[in-house]
């Protein structure tokens, strides 16, 4: 069973979406505020789950302060849930290192949709051997294989969506992907679904591309979307 890890200090919004999870088959462990997962981290303990859905509007230590802790150790999915719906929010939550954002009030659908391609992602890219095993993708100097990014032969620390993210453009070198394609493939949601989550998840890829010096660059189409190029002279 998949543990999901629920950081929610609304006592009522954090029992309903405990049971919406549970009544889905996930275990799910719920709790006001992220004292312990921060005592775990300062102990050097592993996270301990596949997901990890958090308010981003916690009143002590608040959701972007604690995203930006766990993702000094871990690169397990992160679900940001707020009631902000502005496009600064979302953008900020994005950049600080969660893999999607959801607006409240909760939709249970549109929840649970997005929890199972969130830990649909991690987990086929995690895959071991045998036909599930992903395959190698490569331009230039990255290189994408099981459940891991190398750039130039070195490790590059990404989530599980920004590894999909990556393999997706890699298979398709030179194409444009329209940002309504990229979030159906990609976090298998409709259109009009919180597109703006297409825009920075591929602007903190191309940061962390560029950081690592890739030979290859994320362009981007006005108007349609992303390509990515390469390989591309260094000078």
């Amino acid at each position: 069973m998949q543990r999901i890890l629920y950081i929610e200090d609304d006592d009522s919004l954090r029992g309903a979406v405990r049971l919406v999870l549970e009544n889905a088959g996930y275990e799910v462990v719920a709790q006001p505020d992220g004292a312990r997962l921060l005592e775990a981290l300062s102990r050097g303990e592993e996270v301990g789950y596949h997901l990890i859905l958090l308010d981003m509007g916690l009143p002590k230590l608040d959701g972007t302060a604690l995203l930006l802790r766990v993702r000094e150790r871990s690169c397990v999915p992160v679900l940001a849930l707020s009631g902000q719906d502005d496009e600064l929010s979302v953008i900020d939550a994005l950049a600080n290192g969660c893999d999607d954002y959801l607006t409240k009030p909760v939709r249970p659908a549109l929840l649970l949709a997005k929890v199972a391609a969130l830990l649909r992602r991690a987990r086929f890219e995690g895959e071991g051997d045998g036909a599930k095993r992903p395959r190698v993708l490569e331009l230039g100097n990255v290189r994408c294989g099981k459940g891991e990014c190398r750039i130039g032969g070195v490790p590059v620390a990404l989530t599980p969506t920004e590894l999909e993210l990556l393999r997706y453009y890699l298979a398709r070198p030179d194409k444009t992907a329209p940002r309504s394609q990229l979030l159906l493939d990609v976090w298998g949601l409709p259109d009009g679904v919180e597109s703006r989550t297409v825009d920075e998840m591929t602007r903190r890829l191309r940061r962390k591309l560029e950081s690592a010096g890739a030979s290859v660059s994320l362009r981007s189409v006005w108007g349609v979307g992303y390509r990515l190029e390469g390989p591309c002279e260094k000078t």
